[in-house]
């Protein structure tokens, strides 16, 4: 947001007040103008693939396959959230706000969570210095209610605002095994990502019907691409932006981004140019992500 310092002269018939007058309008706007003023956000998602601590399992049905973190995993994905110094960030995989502020300082962030009786929830975390007014909406159960077999991911639905901004944040975690064949293929995967994607149009036509600004970041489990017929339908209402379409992730050795960003026009103009980075994890075998992670924290900046 920009402010114009500008200053002018009160007309007024008494001696040296005009001149009081617009010293006093001048101080007022140049205050204003740092009160206004803008701040660079850093966003992130990141799937921290299956983070469960023990007391997760205890709560939890987990597939026979999967383990428990050791500290020596919580501590190592600590240090990259560290270097990550994100101020807003979308984990998802998460057994508890208790796990997720094993990599992540509860001093320093406000966490929330979906409601979901399962193992894997997304989970935002918002650094307490921001200040903002944050609402927790109620979760978006529709998306994990399409698969007959197993619950899948609610959304994470939240409204960030002060006397600025007003923005509702949707972290997602959709359907896997359906990346890039056709919504409409005979594949059980793509016909509950298809109607994943149809519940997600209306949120987001809620959205535009209320003027409201927002985004929604997460695991699409989808290649993320302007061509693909999945972000297509999503923009038929409003002009949206996905910044990493068409680009390739250099996280575990390349591939197309999966994870990513859908911003509305208005948060699409508030996107700092060139801010688009992958943290890549400097071990390089790939039999280490079990260690860390198999997905790396995708970040973006924005001026609000």
């Amino acid at each position: 947001m920009k402010l114009f310092l500008c200053c002018r002269i009160v007309s007024t018939k008494i001696p040296n007040l005009k001149k009081t007058i617009a010293v006093l309008s001048c101080w007022f706007a140049f205050f204003a103008s740092f009160t206004l003023h803008a701040r660079t956000i850093k966003i992130t998602t990141w799937n921290t693939e299956w983070l469960l601590s023990k007391s997760d399992f205890d709560k939890y049905e987990i597939p026979n396959d999967i383990q428990a973190r050791h500290s020596k995993n919580f501590t190592r994905l600590s240090l990259y959230a560290r270097k990550l110094n994100s101020d807003i960030i979308a984990l998802q995989e998460v057994g508890s706000v208790e796990t997720a502020r094993r990599i992540l300082p509860e001093d320093q962030y406000d966490f929330y969570i979906t409601q979901d009786n399962i193992a894997q929830h997304p989970v935002l975390a918002i650094r307490k210095k921001l200040s903002y007014n944050i609402i927790k909406n109620p979760d978006l159960t529709a998306l994990s209610k399409n698969d007959k077999t197993h619950i899948l991911r609610s959304g994470l639905d939240l409204t960030l605002y002060d006397h600025r901004i007003n923005i509702r944040i949707l972290v997602v975690h959709l359907k896997a095994h359906c990346p890039e064949r056709s919504l409409y293929s005979q594949q059980k995967a793509c016909n509950i990502l298809n109607q994943q994607k149809i519940i997600i149009q209306k949120w987001i036509a809620d959205r535009i019907k209320d003027k409201q600004a927002f985004i929604i970041l997460g695991d699409f489990n989808r290649i993320v691409s302007f061509n693909d017929e999945f972000f297509q339908s999503l923009s038929t209402e409003s002009s949206l932006s996905i910044p990493t379409s068409q680009l390739a992730s250099p996280c575990w050795g390349g591939n197309y981004f999966l994870d990513g960003f859908i911003l509305d026009p208005i948060l699409s103009e508030s996107t700092i140019p060139n801010t688009l980075k992958v943290l890549v994890y400097k071990e390089k075998q790939y039999m280490m992500h079990a260690d860390l992670s198999d997905h790396c924290p995708v970040s973006l900046n924005l001026s609000l």
